[in-house]
């Protein structure tokens, strides 16, 4: 069946390129044979005036203010399967294109080796000093003329300048030629006098092959179109399984290679799209791939099984150790309690619930980040179901969890995850008791709004815009004089009085952290932080999901009509809640500064309005397909981040602190292990330290399940943290028996060693986190504390 799915759909495509073969285009021939005379002129006024070596001293120290990443970048284009599987990928159908480029790629090897091995000429660093020039990459010495590169990349640049339609394809092609060349000379392995020749051989090539593909179309025939296919495929391949000299180009050669090897399945190999055949029905979605429809329900479960496995998955991997923050919240949550200086108690609550059912160690701490999210993702489900139909819900939860937060987020344990759970709950309430105003639903509202606030105080936000909407929707304002909304806020209140509580008991430490950490004494009117912060929501919801929400919302405003709602002001309540948590974060980042996540619940209604208006923007057709490309190129990218080393030792690049995303969480499982030695002799010291980070990650690595800690802190008027809020060394001043293992990032010196009664250096202890870098503690046994004074 495949086989027959082969051959029928390449006699079609032969069959069409056969009748629609056009006349050679003559003037195109002239403009690059034109350009070609003018390349040769150059090369051999340079070689007069200046010899071999014309210009490339001026050409090649330009380089010194290029990223190597372009430079890498640029030169590929010249790399014989990264062309042809380029043609793999913008060309796919074109027989007509293939044929061409066959007879380019053999008259190109032709011309190219046979002058490589004619001339031999030395390259600049068989030539010169490695110190007279910017060399990257490997000292190539022999084979210089004519560049390979720059011909090839001129092959590249004939074809698609005589095919190309518009002229700014025509020019744009022909100057990635001009840059390949550029790039060769940049790098240090050619002379300009090379990539000129090399420049005007490839247009002369070019219009060679163009002119013999026009002359001779006997070739365009099934047998030998399956022939040429098939080398494009094996060069598709080779791309994937042979290393590139230019290691910082290998992403753009993998994903080329993977796309172009893509289109050929589809076009080729997969059955072909059933027209007929409505992608989105209210109960039903097409399968991906499949012309068959399935259950919108058993389409969601069985994704969100999977996706929510596969990220608990992730975690395993040895690069995805704690974060500082999470050893930090895992050490509050040895403490129960109904706060920890910073923030509300919700995500210790997360941590303690998870490590008392699957222990202490890094995925059961994780753990119930992608829980949590799945479970929210599930809530988002049933609201589209209940107010639409079980493909909205389904269009809900999985564009929730191909979101590029929730799923980055998926691997930490932060204070977002119950957050987005309760805001969603939440939301849920909300439109059951502004549909109905039972007070059931209002109570319901209460108890998740609080519970909200327990886990972050940008909770906030949320019960402001439902209020708001109440009070500036005409026919919702009635709502306000029955005793439910009043209760919701009671109820709501009550239980996040228990955190207002316990931040009046400790001198309302949260509200001074949260002007530290917000800089509102600082400059004010920050556009770029504003712009910065917009640009991020986009990006981190997703670059085709946002685009599909702006034009929704969009044509939602001027064709309402094509949005049914499930009752009067449903559409706008969740414009309300969406809007109110980007107004307010998006006002701190202009008057200050704001993280993209701080506004990160605004995903929750900003994915309803998208599933509920779509209507008004696109057909079923055209949001399928791009929802289609969308997931894709979310869940593509969010498996490259969580398998970043995976890639960069399949990529041969060697991991550093500037490549590697993870470095802030590499070594200290190492770190901690090896501190155990100072920390088991001596079991009755408290772990102490004048760095938070510290002590969250050798006391959770060194010592996983103690809170024995002691925070070297002078200032009483700086609280700095949790530790220092309950454990600073004041605590113990004038304990003379008291005994403590100081760690630090240097040796201690007398500005602290001298409040204590003894001290003692024990050693230290150290890991090489990558080949240039390596991080080393140092520990001190104290005893007796005298006071800071």
């Amino acid at each position: 069946m495949i086989m027959f799915n082969i051959l029928e759909r390449q006699r079609i495509l032969v069959d069409e390129a056969r009748l629609s073969l056009p006349p050679l285009q003559l003037k195109f021939i002239v403009h690059l044979a034109a350009l070609a005379l003018l390349f040769f002129a150059v090369a051999a006024l340079g070689y007069a005036v200046n010899g071999y070596q014309f210009a490339f001293s001026f050409i090649n120290h330009q380089s010194a203010a290029i990223p190597e990443w372009l430079l890498h970048n640029l030169t590929v284009f010249g790399d014989g399967a990264f062309v042809l599987a380029l043609v793999l990928l913008f060309a796919n159908t074109r027989v007509q294109v293939h044929w061409v480029v066959f007879w380019t790629a053999i008259l190109g090897a032709i011309v190219s080796n046979g002058l490589k091995e004619l001339f031999d000429a030395p390259r600049p660093p068989a030539v010169l000093s490695h110190d007279a020039f910017n060399l990257f990459g490997k000292a190539y010495k022999h084979y210089s003329f004519p560049s390979g590169h720059t011909l090839t990349g001129f092959l590249l640049a004939t074809i698609g300048y005589y095919y190309s339609p518009k002229l700014w394809q025509k020019l744009g092609i022909l100057l990635i030629g001009v840059l390949v060349g550029l790039s060769r000379v940049w790098l240090g392995v050619h002379w300009p006098i090379d990539a000129l020749v090399g420049a005007g051989l490839g247009l002369l090539v070019g219009c060679a092959a163009l002119w013999i593909g026009h002359r001779w179309q006997s070739g365009i025939n099934p047998v030998m179109h399956r022939v040429i296919l098939f080398l494009l495929v094996i060069a598709a391949l080779l791309l994937l399984v042979q290393k590139n000299d230019y290691r910082l180009a290998l992403p753009l050669l993998y994903v080329t290679a993977i796309l172009g090897l893509w289109k050929t399945l589809r076009n080729y190999l997969l059955p072909i799209p059933d027209k007929s055949l409505e992608p989105i029905t209210e109960n039903k979605i097409k399968i991906p791939l499949i012309n068959r429809l399935a259950k919108s329900e058993w389409l969601f479960g069985i994704f969100l099984v999977v996706i929510t496995l596969y990220r608990i998955l992730v975690i395993l991997q040895p690069h995805l150790s704690l974060f500082y923050d999470e050893a930090y919240y895992y050490h509050w949550s040895l403490n129960p309690d109904f706060g920890y200086y910073s923030k509300p108690p919700m995500v210790a609550w997360c941590i303690m619930l998870s490590t008392a059912l699957f222990g202490d160690g890094v995925v059961a701490i994780k753990l119930m980040a992608s829980l949590l999210y799945g479970a929210t993702s599930v809530v988002l489900f049933q609201i589209a179901r209940r107010y639409g139909n079980a493909t909205q819900g389904l269009l809900a939860g999985t564009v929730f969890l191909c979101i590029p937060m929730i799923g980055f987020n998926s691997e930490f344990i932060t204070t977002d995850a119950p957050l987005l759970f309760f805001w969603a709950l939440a939301l849920y309430f909300a439109l059951a008791a502004l549909e109905h105003n039972r007070l059931q639903s209002w109570l319901w509202l209460g108890v998740c709004t609080g519970l909200g606030m327990l886990s972050k105080y940008t909770m906030g936000a949320f019960p402001l815009a439902v209020f708001a909407f109440m009070l500036f929707e005409t026919k919702q304002r009635q709502r306000l004089l029955s005793p439910g909304p009043w209760l919701a806020a009671l109820v709501a209140g009550l239980i996040f009085g228990l955190n207002i509580y316990w931040n009046f008991q400790h001198n309302w430490i949260a509200a001074q952290h949260t002007q530290e950490i917000s800089q509102t004494s600082g400059k004010l009117f920050n556009f770029g932080s504003l712009l910065e912060f917009l640009a991020s929501q986009f990006l981190i919801f997703g670059p085709v999901s946002s685009w599909i929400l702006v034009s929704s919302v969009y044509k939602c405003r001027s064709k309402p009509a094509t949005v049914p709602e499930p009752f009067d002001g449903f559409y706008r309540l969740l414009l309300w809640v969406t809007g109110v948590i980007l107004f307010a974060i998006g006002t701190q980042a202009f008057l200050s500064r704001a993280f993209p996540n701080w506004a990160g619940p605004w995903m929750i209604g900003g994915t309803l309005l998208m599933v509920f208006g779509w209507q008004a923007a696109y057909d079923k057709a055209q949001l399928y397909k791009r929802l289609s490309y969308g997931f894709a190129f979310n869940l593509i990218l969010l498996s490259m981040v969580h398998h970043w080393l995976q890639l960069l030792q399949w990529m041969d690049i060697t991991p550093t602190a500037k490549n590697d995303p993870y470095h802030r969480v590499a070594g200290w499982p190492e770190l901690g292990a090896e501190s155990r030695a100072f920390l088991d002799k001596y079991p009755n010291a408290k772990l102490a330290s004048d760095s938070r980070d510290l002590l969250a990650y050798i006391g959770y690595y060194g010592r996983t399940g103690s809170y024995d800690f002691a925070r070297w802190n002078p200032n009483a008027n700086n609280v700095r943290d949790y530790y220092d809020l309950t454990v600073n060394f004041r605590n113990w001043t004038g304990d003379a028996n008291q005994s403590y293992v100081f760690v630090s990032k240097a040796p201690l010196g007398t500005e602290i060693t001298a409040h204590f009664n003894q001290a003692e250096t024990l050693g230290s202890v150290s890991t090489q986190v990558y080949a240039n870098e390596t991080m080393k503690l140092y520990f001190t046994l104290l005893q007796g504390f005298n006071g800071y004074e």
